[in-house]
This record gives C-alpha cells, structure tokens and sequence, in this order.
C-alpha cells in the first residue's frame, strides 16, 4: 500500500505489481500476468500513436500537433544527420520511434496522478525494459553493419593510421 496510516512510500511508485492473470497465464512455467509496467507501455505506445497519427495531415500551414511532430522528426533528422550523415535517413523512423517510446514513457510516469489516489508508473526505470530497447538497438546495429561492410566492419572501430602494433592495445583498452 502507499498510504498507510498517513505515510506516504515514495518506493512504491518502482514496485512492478499483477494486474490481472496472476492465477492462469502461464507460458513455458513462467507467470506472464499483466502489470502495471506493461500497463504504462501500452500507453506510451497508444500515446505515441495518437501523436503521430494526430500530425500527419499534411495541411500547407500546419496545425499543432503536426507542427509538434514535424518538430520532432525535424530534431531526429538533424541528429542523425550531424552523426551518421545522409545515409542516417533511413533510420529516422526507428531512432524517431524509440527516441518518443522513452520520451512518453517519462512524462506518463512524471503525471501527478497521486493526486486521484492512483500511483503513476515509469518502467523506464526499470532495467528490464532499457535493457530489451538496448539490444534491439545493438542487434540492429550488428545486422546494419556486417550486412553493409561483412568482417570490414570490425575495423571501423580502429583509428584510421594506427599502428599494427596498437590495435591489440587498442582493442583491449575498448
């Protein structure tokens, strides 16, 4: 409980509790029961939809919310193309779509929903969700990479000009 006897529990805002299904969800032995992180991923995915779907009307002078996601597909595509160059623009709507997953997922756990009696939940603050949105990440990342450049791609990550007999150093320091 997070109000017991007038005390409030700032911690029980991290707690991942069931939902529903506790008693007959199970896969492979494991209990799959819907809780309240996947609860606030649901809404964070129907929130960026919403946003998204909201700002493509395409209109020659451009409403809120198109002009917020024009602003925010804007701000993703001068990212990747400070860092990646041309060839980034690919990737927009993957760095666009996890960039505004992270993003809402914060704001609907920043929400002062305390304030009716309900507890808001930031599964970003939990490792299991960061760490499954990181490999993704890395596994595209590898995928990209060595179906673009084959083994080539490993020397990518060694200075141009170093010597032979640094890369072992090099490779060990990283």
């Amino acid at each position: 409980m997070a109000g017991t006897g007038g005390k409030i529990d700032p911690m029980h805002q991290f707690t991942i509790e069931p939902l529903f299904g506790t008693d007959h969800l199970a896969l492979g032995g494991f209990n799959i029961a819907f809780t309240n992180s996947a609860l606030y991923m649901v809404l964070a995915t129907i929130v960026l939809t919403v946003f998204v779907a909201a700002g493509m009307k395409r209109e020659l002078v451009p409403g809120r919310w198109q002009a917020a996601v024009e602003y925010f597909t804007s701000f993703i595509n001068n990212l990747l193309l400070a860092n990646v160059g041309e060839g980034g623009k690919k990737y927009i709507p993957y760095v666009f779509s996890l960039f505004m997953f992270i993003l809402l997922a914060n704001f609907l756990g920043m929400l002062p929903l305390g304030l009716v009696g309900l507890h808001p939940f930031t599964f970003t603050s939990h490792f299991t969700a960061t760490g499954v949105l990181a490999i993704l990440s890395f596994a595209i990342v590898l995928i990209v990479g060595f179906s673009k450049h084959g083994f080539h791609f490993f020397s990518l990550f060694i200075p141009h000009g170093t010597p032979a007999a640094m890369i072992p150093v090099i490779s060990r320091s990283s």
